[in-house]
């Protein structure tokens, strides 16, 4: 599905200007007005156009810059994770820290019914409702799954500092592609597709970062008790 301006298309059928800038509407109003006032619209019309004309014409491609800076720092996460190997143990269950990320955008194309279009998505205050239930459940979900991870290990802290930088690697990498691939401003619209899928990924992003900081909270707080009942008891 492509988004069509009908605009030009329905001025032409009434025998009136398009408006200079896309997805506009036709100048209807001009069909009540009398002939200096439509002269009038129409040359204010032709002034705005010509000032949109000036604007630079959207690439609509990648910045090449913003995706170098992507891909550095997904070679800087692995770099830490080979460099500080004591402070950050990934073991094979650190896809764990994802799972917040994974129920969100499974929750959007839920509430999509299956088709990310701008018209599938449900009204505002029932969207923010489905959010807020499935964000706190997404979020509940990872932190106790991540604390069955880590409850058995000796590092717990380092095993959770694992966890964490996997979870951050698949929420933020893609974000930052999507936002180096659609850069602002837009002259442009994106695909109807992407107009719900940007949103979604970053919501889900959201959500794991706090269910990550949620977790690592925690463990931090574990540790610093057991390093406390440690000093107490020698």
């Amino acid at each position: 599905a492509r988004l069509v301006d009908v605009a030009p298309t329905i001025a032409a059928l009434l025998g009136i200007p398009a408006p200079g800038h896309g997805h506009g509407r036709a100048l209807v109003e001009l069909l009540r007005l009398d002939r200096p006032a439509i002269d009038a619209r129409i040359a204010a019309d032709a002034e705005r156009l010509a000032i949109a004309r000036d604007v630079p014409v959207d690439p609509s491609g990648p910045n090449a810059l913003h995706l170098a800076i992507v891909g550095a720092t997904l070679l800087l996460a692995i770099l830490l994770a080979v460099l500080l190997r004591p402070a950050i143990q990934i073991p094979l269950t650190a896809w764990v820290g994802a799972i917040a990320w994974v129920y969100l955008l499974i929750v959007m194309v839920a509430a999509c019914r299956g088709n990310l279009s701008p018209s599938e998505v449900p009204a505002l205050w029932r969207l923010q409702r489905i959010l807020a239930v499935c964000g706190a459940g997404g979020i509940a979900m990872q932190v106790v799954a991540s604390w069955h991870i880590v409850r058995r290990r000796r590092a717990r802290l380092a095993t959770a500092n694992g966890i964490a930088l996997v979870g951050l690697v698949v929420a933020l990498v893609p974000l930052f592609a999507i936002r180096s691939w659609f850069v602002l401003p837009h002259i442009e619209v994106p695909e109807p597709e992407w107009l719900v899928a940007i949103p979604a990924v970053e919501l889900a992003a959201a959500v794991t970062c706090v269910a990550i900081a949620a977790h690592l909270a925690f463990e931090l707080a574990v540790s610093l008790r057991g390093r406390q009942e440690h000093g107490v008891a020698r």
